[in-house]
């Protein structure tokens, strides 16, 4: 089943997850235990009845974090929050949500926790499943194309 998961896999058009999914580049051949093997969670899916049908289709997608999400069938809506925001309301307020962010970065302190966290993200960027660090807006303007 691996030639169909790498067929599945190839298709993705995002470099940066394909290699997420893959468990490594492109040129290095698909390897069980490593890679997500979508052919085999089909088969699963399938064989256990899975409500959730899109599951695959979103993870191949990089499951949305803003904007509409896909519902589980799985489990009951929760009540909408009354302080949620459009979407297009999180975009225009984009750089404003960074610069809180940063600020509460800059206020904070390294501690046993944060050091703790920032191994294990170098770890994620030495596995391939991150890119990074950037320690600017520059950085990043420049890894997007921007």
């Amino acid at each position: 089943m691996l030639p169909a998961t790498e067929a599945i896999l190839n298709q993705a058009s995002d470099p940066f997850l394909r290699a997420l999914l893959r468990g490594g580049p492109d040129s290095q051949p698909l390897e069980l235990g490593e890679v997500t093997h979508i052919a085999l969670w089909r088969e699963m899916l399938q064989a256990a009845r899975c409500i959730d049908a899109s599951l695959l289709d979103e993870m191949l997608g990089g499951f949305r974090i803003v904007g509409p999400i896909q519902r589980s069938m799985r489990w009951s809506l929760l009540p909408f929050p009354e302080e949620s925001m459009a979407e297009t309301e999180l975009v225009e307020r984009a750089w404003e949500f960074f610069e809180k962010v940063v600020k509460n970065v800059e206020r904070s302190e390294v501690t046993d926790n944060t050091e703790k966290i920032w191994e294990a993200t170098m770890e994620d960027v030495r596995e391939g499943a991150t890119v990074g660090p950037f320690f600017s807006k520059a950085e990043v303007d420049k890894f997007l194309g921007g």
